[in-house]
C-alpha cells in the first residue's frame, strides 16, 4: 500500500502546464488545469535510492477537471492495480475493495518522497500568494531567473524558490527550493517539452534531494495523447465519479 502510495504522489505531477505570456503567468501556469478534456500517457516512473532502483510503468487518463485514472502495468506484483485521483482524494480499487486516502497520507512511502506533500502545498503556498522579482536577465542568454517569495508572514517549509525560464518558449525548465536556513534542497528540472494546444509539456521530470544528493526520482513520459477514445475496459471519468457519489466508500 505504501508503494502505491508513493506511485500516486509521483504522478500527481506528470502533467503540469509550464507556459507564459507574462511572468505572472509562468508562476499560474504550475497550477492550472490542462486544456483539454482527455489526455492518455504512459508513464515510466524510476525511483532511485543510492545503489537501488525501483521502476514502474503506468497507463494515465487525466483530463481538465482535476481527475486522474491510472492503472500500473508493471512489475508484474503490482499490474493491474487501478487507482483513481479527483483533487486531494485517492480511491484505491484492490479486488472489491475501494479505499479512500486523503492527501496528507500520501508522505507515508515505503522509501521517502523527494518531495513530500507538506513541500507540496508550501509550494503552492508560495506560488498561490507570490512576491515575484526578476532576479537575473541577460540578454545574452536564453533564459532567465525569476526569484519567488511569500508575500505574507508565517511559517512555511520553502522560504523562497528560483525558476529558471526559457526566454523564447516561456517554459520553466528548472526550480531550486530553499528552506529557512537559506539552504538549496530540492531541484525539480523539467525536459523534453512538447507542444499541446499551445501548452508546452514536460515528458521528463527529475526531483533531487541537494542535501542527500543520492536520492532522487525520474519521472518519463513514453507518450502522451489527447481527446482520445477511452480504452476498451476503461470506466468513463465522468461514469467512475458518479459511482463514487451514489456508493461512497467507508473512509479509512
Amino acid at each position: 500500500m505504501k508503494k502505491v502510495m508513493f506511485v500516486m504522489l509521483i504522478v500527481s505531477f506528470l502533467f503540469i502546464s509550464v507556459y507564459s505570456l507574462t511572468i505572472s503567468e509562468v508562476i499560474k501556469a504550475w497550477n492550472q488545469a490542462p486544456p483539454f478534456d482527455n489526455a492518455v500517457g504512459e508513464v515510466t516512473f524510476k525511483v532511485h535510492r543510492g545503489t537501488r532502483v525501483y521502476e514502474y510503468e503506468l497507463y494515465t487518463i487525466q483530463n481538465n477537471r482535476g481527475q486522474n485514472l491510472i492503472e500500473v502495468t508493471s512489475p508484474p506484483n503490482d499490474a493491474g492495480k487501478l487507482f483513481y485521483m479527483e483533487n486531494d482524494n485517492i480511491w484505491i480499487f484492490d479486488e472489491n475493495n475501494l479505499l479512500n486516502i486523503k492527501g496528507f497520507e500520501l508522505q507515508k512511502s515505503f522509501l521517502g518522497s523527494d518531495i513530500t506533500y507538506q513541500e507540496q502545498i508550501s509550494f503552492f503556498n508560495i506560488i498561490k500568494d507570490a512576491n515575484i522579482e526578476i532576479f537575473e536577465d541577460k540578454t545574452e542568454k536564453d533564459y532567465f531567473i525569476l526569484k519567488v517569495n511569500k508575500n505574507r508572514a508565517g511559517k512555511n517549509i520553502i522560504k523562497y524558490a528560483f525558476f529558471y525560464v526559457y526566454r523564447d518558449t516561456k517554459s520553466v525548465y528548472q526550480v531550486d527550493l530553499y528552506n529557512n536556513n537559506n539552504n538549496l534542497y530540492k531541484r525539480i528540472t523539467l525536459s523534453d517539452f512538447r507542444k499541446y494546444n499551445g501548452v508546452y509539456f514536460p515528458f521528463y521530470k527529475k526531483i533531487q534531494d541537494m542535501l542527500v544528493k543520492k536520492n532522487y526520482t525520474e519521472v518519463v513520459i513514453d507518450d502522451m495523447k489527447l481527446n482520445v477514445a477511452l480504452p476498451p475496459n476503461k470506466m468513463d471519468l465522468y461514469e467512475l465519479q458518479k459511482r463514487l457519489e451514489k456508493n461512497p466508500p467507508v473512509f479509512k
